[in-house]
């Protein structure tokens, strides 16, 4: 009966521990109804959706990095230089500063290869960080760190070369039928961003759960050694996954340009916040080897809540940059403990089998 009942506590701490996050998504949303008004309001409701697309769409590159057991800080960087690279081969954008450049434009691509152009350049630098990752093993940390650097420098000088304004950190301003519809346009009544970011979450999915890729990626994260062992090429699946990262940041970094009808060389600071939190608070493990792209989903929508809620609330936004750092460490804290009871409980569970064969 004692055991019964103890297994019946135990199957309510396990739904407990992996529900949590959207059980708070529920009640700060409860909260905010009652607390800002129309809330709930369809429009308001279609706002948050439309800016947790950006995030969200890196979230799904960013789970990646983290379940094989790295991290990527650059990522805010390889959004801008995304979006102004995108920007500025289409050949068409005027300085911030209302200067139209007085020399004709370096190139001017159509606007499919400008925007191939834009997840290219940032994939290639995510693939440089994995290259410096596993040929050199320098700590993803620091490389990502160092990439967050020289992608925000590149982006201001493409920029200013591009406006032929060098020195002056240039924003570059456009206007594009077609393009500007990406950012701003509906297709069957659904915002186009939010369309981006239900595309990287079924893609991603399949990935994780359907291609020998995505179980390289959870093995790679359990235990590297082992995967070596076992045949997969470790060093390759790395360099791909960060490949994969720039060039999801340079999407984003394209749909956040074509909404704005603008690039800045400031797009992007500390988005990497935002996303490695959400990723957190998602469940996926910060060791790597452990995570859901469903709880990703939830974790982008509950920071996206908390910012939507606070702004309508008139909360100053650097009280939200607290309430958000203590998100994360809550979540890490809550990942950590987890582990651990399941460490203990696959310890128990051998110590009475061993204890069991020695019986017989």
């Amino acid at each position: 009966m004692h055991d019964l009942k103890a297994i019946k506590i135990k199957e309510l701490e396990d739904f407990f521990f992996k529900k949590i996050v959207f059980c708070i998504l529920i009640v700060f949303s409860a909260v905010l109804c009652f607390i800002v008004p129309n809330f709930l309001s369809w429009q308001n409701l279609l706002n948050i959706a439309i800016s947790c697309s950006v995030n969200g769409v890196m979230a799904c590159g960013m789970a990646f990095v983290i379940i094989s057991g790295g991290i990527d800080i650059s990522i805010g960087s390889l959004l801008a230089l995304g979006s102004a690279v995108c920007v500025g081969t289409l050949g068409i954008a005027t300085s911030g500063r209302g200067i139209v450049p007085n020399l004709s434009p370096y190139v001017s691509f159509p606007w499919p290869m400008a925007m191939l152009a834009g997840i290219a350049v940032p994939a290639l630098l995510g693939s440089v960080s994995g290259l410096f990752i596993t040929r050199m093993k320098l700590q993803p940390f620091i490389v990502t760190l160092a990439m967050q650097s020289i992608a925000r420098g590149l982006t201001y000088i493409f920029g200013d070369f591009m406006m032929h304004e060098m020195g002056q950190g240039t924003i570059m301003v456009y206007y594009h039928p077609v393009f500007n519809t990406i950012g701003n346009g509906r297709l069957l009544g659904i915002p186009i961003p939010i369309l981006f970011f239900l595309g990287a979450i079924l893609v991603s999915s399949l990935i994780l759960n359907s291609t020998s890729y995505g179980r390289a990626l959870y093995a790679i994260g359990g235990n590297e050694e082992i995967s070596n062992l076992a045949g997969i090429n470790v060093k390759k699946i790395k360099v791909i996954t960060y490949a994969v990262m720039g060039g999801v940041a340079g999407l984003a970094g394209i749909l956040l340009a074509s909404r704005l009808s603008a690039s800045t060389p400031l797009a992007g600071l500390n988005y990497e916040m935002d996303v490695i939190a959400a990723v957190a608070i998602g469940g996926v493990s910060m060791t790597g080897g452990y995570g859901k792209l469903a709880g990703v989903v939830v974790g982008v929508f509950l920071l996206g809540v908390i910012t939507n809620g606070l702004n309508m609330a008139n909360v100053p936004s650097f009280y939200q940059y607290v309430i958000k750092g203590m998100i994360l460490i809550f979540a890490v804290a809550l990942d950590t403990y987890y582990k651990g009871r399941l460490e203990m409980e696959k310890g128990s569970i051998s110590s009475r089998r061993g204890a069991s064969s020695r019986s017989n």
